[in-house]
């Protein structure tokens, strides 16, 4: 289920079978996943987005472009 209180981009997630949701977000804005789960966008510099995550110990965080064979064949 998707909050009305975010206004997003829905788009096809090929790779997943699913539904991606696209959000705009600035430096220091979140975004909350479920109760538990913050991210947050702390810096960015030149190419590069600086994200953290509050997430309870239970959760395992993995970046996807080690788990996603689309994202390793574009990081290579």
């Amino acid at each position: 289920m998707i909050s009305s209180c975010y206004h997003g981009v829905l788009g096809s997630a090929h790779d997943h079978g699913g539904t991606l949701l696209v959000l705009k977000r600035r430096v220091g804005e979140s975004i909350m996943i479920g109760e538990t789960i913050t991210v947050e966008i702390v810096s960015v510099e030149g190419g590069s987005v600086h994200v953290g995550i509050d997430a309870p110990g239970a959760v395992e965080v993995k970046r996807g472009e080690r788990e996603i064979p689309h994202c390793r064949q574009l990081q290579g």
